[in-house]
Formats: structure tokens, sequence, C-alpha cells
């Protein structure tokens, strides 16, 4: 019996913890987005530093933790965040964008077709995730001949152009 009462006091103990955890990850991530609402970037670090440092796999948390190191020009710790992001939920769409932006830049256009291959498989499948935009233009201004689209981007990038 009391073997039975202790082992019930540590659950209900490690129960509490657990949940105190996930409130406390709630809160910080809800202030990580007021502070990025307010462009508050170093605000926002800390607090999705807390998030991360509570789950190490929230995915969520290392999107915005990218974005805002990309805001306060940390590209390599927004680069390093999308490649977990990544890790941790394959198919992200515009973790895919980014880190093509980022390959792209460093001219590792290997890296950039392994990018465009993945984000135009999620187009594919799935009618309400649209090759987006921003990717096409990237693509086309790449010169690579990746993506080859339709005249219909060519024509709306050279109207932007102009």
């Amino acid at each position: 019996m009391k073997n039975t009462f202790l082992f019930l006091l540590l659950f209900l103990v490690l129960l509490s913890a657990c949940s105190s955890s996930e409130s406390s990850k709630a809160k910080y991530l809800t202030r990580a987005k007021e502070y990025i609402s307010e462009k508050n970037w170093p605000k926002a670090r800390v607090a999705l530093r807390n998030v991360l440092k509570i789950d190490p796999k929230d995915a969520e948390g290392y999107f915005l933790r990218a974005e805002v190191a990309e805001k306060e020009g940390d590209m390599r710790t927004a680069f390093t965040s999308y490649l977990k992001l990544l890790e941790l939920d394959p198919g992200h769409q515009e973790a895919m964008i980014r880190l093509g932006q980022f390959y792209l830049a460093g001219g590792a256009l290997d890296k950039v077709t392994e990018m465009s291959d993945g984000v135009l498989k999620l187009a594919s499948h799935n009618r309400q995730a649209p090759l987006s935009e921003q990717y096409r233009g990237l693509l086309l201004c790449s010169g690579s001949g990746i993506y080859d689209g339709h005249e219909k981007d060519r024509k709306a990038l050279n109207n932007a152009d102009s």
C-alpha cells in the first residue's frame, strides 16, 4: 500500500512538471510572436531561445528563430535553424524556399536543385500548397535551368522589372 502511494505521488509530480513546462513553452512562444509583431528582435530571440530550451524539437520555434535571425542579420543562425527545421519537418515548404535562396546565394546549385525538387514535389502532391511566386522568381533568376516555368511566369517577372 505504501509503495503504491509513493508511486502515485511520484507520477503526479512528474505529470505536473510536464504540464508546467508545456505551459511555459506556450507562454514563451506567445511572447516571441508578440515581440516579432513589435519588431523587437532581441526580446523575440531570447523568448525563442527559451522555447527551444524547453522543447528542442519544436519546429515552429526553429522557424521563428530563423526569421528573427534573418531580421537581425545573423545568417549563420538563420541557415542552421532552417536546416534543423527541415530535419524536424521535412515537408516544410517555406524552409525549403529559404534554404534554396541561401544555397543560390552561395552558388551551391546542386543544393538549390535539391530544395526546388522538394518544393515542386510538395506542390504537385498538394494542390493547396502551390509553388510560391517567390520561389518561381528565384529559380527563374538563377539562370540554372532548374525551373523553366510557364511563359506567364516569365512575363510576370519581366513586368516586375519594368
